[in-house]
């Protein structure tokens, strides 16, 4: 997973739209796709982390769109 990729994530999250800090995060996981990870993983795979929480690529994203998930499956967010 490249680093701009990971800004993706990050940029949203401390914008506007999204929180500044972990405390204020329900635990989940973030799905994401990009040209970069379609090269260089499989769909499902763990490409990386941001604030501790994990990233998985999901094949079925457009690229630089992500989803976050809680652990219950609910979709809490999304830059789509």
């Amino acid at each position: 997973m490249l680093r701009s990729d990971r800004n993706v994530i990050e940029d949203y999250m401390r914008g506007a739209n999204g929180r500044a800090t972990l405390p204020e995060m329900k635990r989940g996981k973030f799905f994401m796709d990009s040209a970069d990870l379609a090269a260089s993983e499989v769909d499902g795979a763990l490409v990386g982390g941001f604030l501790g929480i994990p990233i998985f690529r999901k094949a079925s994203l457009v690229n630089g769109i992500f989803e976050y998930y809680d652990d219950a499956g609910n979709l809490l967010l999304t830059n789509a």
